[in-house]
């Protein structure tokens, strides 16, 4: 995904299409994973990091 594309799903998700959001989520759950992992040394508190900035950044999303 590009900047333009990922731009677009941003603005998508604020205009309540928030199935774009999972696509957004699956392109960079592994990289916050493995930065969560690096930061954290331990696989299930890097998951759950990592799943807590997806519901962060959902509920910033949805409340805007």
């Amino acid at each position: 995904m590009d900047d333009a594309d990922l731009r677009q799903n941003i603005a998508d998700v604020l205009e309540g299409g928030i199935e774009k959001f999972e696509k957004i989520m699956q392109i960079y759950q592994k990289s916050i994973f493995h930065y969560c992992y690096h930061m954290l040394g331990n696989h299930y508190e890097a998951e759950d990091s990592g799943a807590g900035s997806f519901f962060k950044g959902i509920s910033l999303f949805t409340s805007i």
